[in-house]
């Protein structure tokens, strides 16, 4: 679909120049060309890094069964539930969350919007955010544990993947000249504060978190905010 829209653009612009001189016209369209085909490699790029991550969060689902087989247990006592989460703070989650944060990274190379939010976003799952949802929801099983930190994995995924669907349908993001990154991370810490006061909601497990730009009202809005 990305390629058919910029092939559609530029026969458009073809179009356009057409009146003028031969040679500004050939030099216009070249260049005009290099970004859509930059644009295209990065969504590309984008896309890949996506799926990536949506791998990383199936496997953190498989490896979190074979770790609560092996770990002790909790009795519902505080002792043994500090015991578990003290094991998947120190021995199950750092190697994961190492190999998120170098995929994370490649979205530096893609756009502003998906740099600021998987940069912020990742925040749900620094231990921290686990450990304040188990105390405010008084978590105390192994089941319980492992359910909440599983679905926090996913909602991260899910994020990037709705970030990556949006800015599909919006080119704006893609082909904008002027930097962004300030206002897409005062969007991103928005949306974080948000997605914070959805976890410690009851039973969040169940419904679904929509981003402030997967609204009209939002996206408007956020395009206002950078004129």
């Amino acid at each position: 679909m990305y390629e058919l829209l910029l092939q559609w653009g530029l026969e458009s612009l073809t179009k356009l120049v057409a009146a003028k001189g031969e040679k500004d016209s050939a030099i216009l369209l070249e260049a005009v060309r290099a970004k859509n085909a930059l644009v295209i490699e990065r969504f590309r790029y984008a896309r890949e890094a996506c799926q990536a991550i949506v791998d990383l969060a199936m496997s953190v689902d498989t490896d979190l069964e074979k770790f609560r087989s092996k770990a002790a247990g909790t009795d519902g006592t505080l002792q043994a539930t500090k015991k578990f989460m003290g094991a998947l703070k120190l021995e199950f989650h750092p190697p994961h969350y190492r190999r998120l944060r170098k995929l994370r990274s490649q979205f530096e190379s893609t756009n502003d919007i998906l740099s600021a939010y998987s940069v912020v976003m990742s925040g749900i799952l620094h231990f921290s955010a686990m450990e304040k949802i188990a105390i405010e929801k008084s978590l105390r099983s192994s089941s319980d544990l492992c359910r909440t930190y599983r679905g926090l994995w996913t909602l991260y995924s899910e994020t990037l993947t709705s970030l990556v669907r949006l800015t599909s349908n919006d080119l704006r993001f893609w082909l904008i000249d002027a930097p962004y990154i300030v206002q897409a991370e005062v969007w991103a810490r928005q949306d974080f504060q948000r997605i914070m006061d959805f976890l410690l909601a009851e039973n969040w497990g169940g419904t679904s978190f929509r981003l402030s730009l997967e609204t009209r009202e939002g996206l408007a809005s956020f395009w206002e905010s950078i004129q």
